[in-house]
């Protein structure tokens, strides 16, 4: 029998990060339509462990934890599987690892030195958050210093954001840190320093750049990312490599932060760190990616935040190829409970910006621009529809052709069939056969939707006073 102690501190909470306490929940209580409420992740029901006519039990996906006020029963995922099948811990790991799509470590007799590693790697990351943070408000930070001040963030919210800089020396955190008593091996296993090809010595990997340090969902340090200071060194963003304890395909940065706010914010993916520092400090929820196309697993996690999240791009052909891109990778995972806006910012308008947009325009204007974001099936029909004059019946098969298709992607039935409604309507608006969706609710044939036409233009003229005189002066004759 494995133990709690032989599984890596990391694992257990990339375990449970995957797993919707929901769905593992769902599947043994029936929810209280009344009270619970979906789409906020929030849910009720009569409690598996005592008899209660009325619901005490309560799950919130945001927290991924349960609480029974009858009962005093409470936890997340491993303790209710846990108490619900009677197994023991390894065995919950093991089944909820397997659903949530993650391998499982090899346990071994060099577990507790991998679990050591683990602490080892964290500890070596948090000093070097530190150092970073130290350096900033020193000398070498005056060019870091003067960019952030000129994006408008006071010093006092660089702690917050884990906003430091990396000197341009070779060597200046491999120093201070080994120093400090840390391993070189650790430092490299970290991601924070790299091992030339031609054998040499290990140097450091951020030189010359402002840093921002990326958080696991419990707040701990788990990587960096880092923008130069000089805009003649490329890349411009340099992101840490995948390491034992950072994987980019799942992390969103400021998503700790991000998921305790959209009670009061819908949840804003945005493209890069300083849109989402700008968001951030303006009230809204925000994260982005980690300098690649938004994955699957990523999307998953912006779910478990909020039903709805909004993708901020900028409104040029690249944004709208990103936006694109982003809604590719999403419609087979869309449902009930999982959707997509888009909203597109005015033109010429870059993402890097919205800081520029907030600041002459205040908070206001961004919440407007999310506000009118589009569903991502406005956005499906729009994209598709742009791409070629609708001047003959074979483009017009075309267009047919590709949202089909597109609608195909979709798995979830019941939005599926929700969708197909939904772009037919607006199908048969854009060949001139009947009025728009926004126009009327009828969904129904274009023969239906004429006749209910006509019928409505009888009855304005039987209510027009030309008619009324008209069989007044003829009832007698």
């Amino acid at each position: 029998m494995r133990s709690m102690s032989k599984f890596d501190r990391a694992f257990l909470d990339q375990v449970l990060q995957r797993t919707s306490i929901i769905d593992v929940v769902g599947r043994k209580v029936t929810w209280d339509k009344r009270k619970s409420q979906p789409a906020r992740g929030d849910m009720w029901a009569c409690c598996p462990f005592h008899s209660e006519k009325s619901p005490s039990f309560h799950a919130v996906e945001s927290k991924g934890q349960f609480h029974c006020f009858g009962c005093g029963e409470h936890g997340n995922a491993f303790d209710f599987v846990m108490k619900t099948q009677n197994i023991g811990f390894s065995e919950v790991v093991e089944q909820l690892a397997q659903t949530a799509g993650l391998e499982m470590p090899k346990l071994s007799r060099d577990s507790v030195e991998k679990a050591g590693k683990t602490t080892r790697i964290m500890a070596a990351l948090a000093a070097a958050r530190q150092l970073f943070e130290e350096a900033l408000i020193k000398d070498e930070g005056k060019i870091a210093r003067n960019y952030l001040q000129k994006r408008g963030i006071d010093s006092k919210h660089w702690p917050e954001f884990g906003i430091g800089v990396s000197p341009n020396s070779r060597n200046w955190l491999k120093d201070r840190l080994t120093a400090a008593g840390h391993l070189v091996e650790d430092l490299l296993d970290a991601g924070l320093l790299r091992a030339p090809e031609d054998g040499g010595a290990p140097y450091d990997l951020y030189r010359g750049r402002l840093m921002f340090a990326i958080e696991d969902g419990a707040g701990k340090t788990i990587s960096f990312g880092a923008r130069t200071l000089n805009d003649d060194v490329q890349p411009k963003y340099l992101n840490g490599p995948e390491t034992s304890v950072f994987s980019k395909s799942y992390t969103l940065y400021r998503y700790k932060s991000a998921r305790a706010k959209t009670k009061k914010s819908p949840l804003i993916i945005a493209e890069g760190y300083m849109d989402v520092i700008a968001l951030e400090l303006a009230g809204f929820a925000a994260v982005a990616p980690m300098g690649t196309a938004l994955t699957a697993d990523q999307l998953n996690l912006a779910w478990r935040a909020h039903p709805r999240p909004v993708l901020c791009f900028d409104g040029d052909e690249a944004g709208q190829r990103a936006a694109a891109r982003a809604v590719d990778r999403a419609l087979p995972l869309l449902g009930a409970l999982r959707g997509l806006a888009i909203a597109l910012l005015p033109k010429g308008q870059d993402p890097d910006d919205i800081d520029d947009i907030i600041k002459s325009s205040g908070p206001a204007q961004i919440k407007q621009i999310i506000e009118a974001a589009q569903d991502f099936t406005k956005f499906l029909f729009d994209t598709e529809f742009a791409q070629e004059p609708l001047e003959t019946a074979q483009a017009k098969a075309g267009l047919k052709s590709r949202l089909r298709a597109r609608i195909n992607e979709i798995k979830d039935l019941d939005l599926k069939s929700e969708v197909q409604i939904e772009i037919k309507n607006r199908l048969n608006h854009a060949f001139g056969r009947f009025p728009a969706p926004e126009a009327s609710r009828d969904f129904g044939s274009p023969l239906q939707a004429q006749t209910r036409s006509r019928f409505g233009k009888f009855k304005e003229a039987v209510a027009s006073d030309e008619l009324k005189e008209i069989i007044k002066n003829n009832a007698g004759s």
